[in-house]
């Protein structure tokens, strides 16, 4: 029956005030950095509107490479100042993809600009037929 018993209150506020002495102590002994600034417990989870963006979101996968392609990426990360490899190879990718989609924004807009000439050119064979405007010589 020790679950059911009233709590001793003394005991209670002294473990209490010797804990936060003692943490006092220890947050004395530690020093914080000249640029650390404290944040409001409401906004420690907020996130910038960009970390939200595909291109910033990190996503675990397993891939196999062939093993001279990791080496060649694993030898340019160890030079001084070089990125670690599996952000080279990202970056990689991402030029690939970046040209393929300019590739396809290139085509789309040739297209769109075709289509545009097409409709001009069936404008001005309806003008001339309609003879609105003078014909061209």
């Amino acid at each position: 029956m020790r679950g059911l018993q009233k709590p001793n209150m003394n005991n209670f506020m002294k473990n209490t005030i010797d804990k936060t002495t003692t943490n006092d102590k220890n947050a004395a002994a530690f020093k914080l950095s000249p640029k650390a600034r404290i944040v409001p417990k409401n906004q420690r989870l907020v996130m910038p509107p960009e970390a939200h963006e595909p291109r910033n979101i990190k996503v675990r996968t397993n891939i196999h490479f062939d093993l001279d392609i990791l080496n060649y990426f694993k030898e340019r990360a160890s030079l001084p100042g070089a990125p670690p490899y599996q952000t080279q190879i990202n970056a990689e990718l991402r030029k690939i993809m970046e040209r393929d989609q300019g590739q396809d924004q290139a085509s789309g807009l040739k297209e769109a600009l075709e289509q545009a000439a097409r409709s001009l050119r069936k404008a001005i064979k309806f003008a001339d037929e309609a003879e609105v405007v003078p014909k061209r010589r």
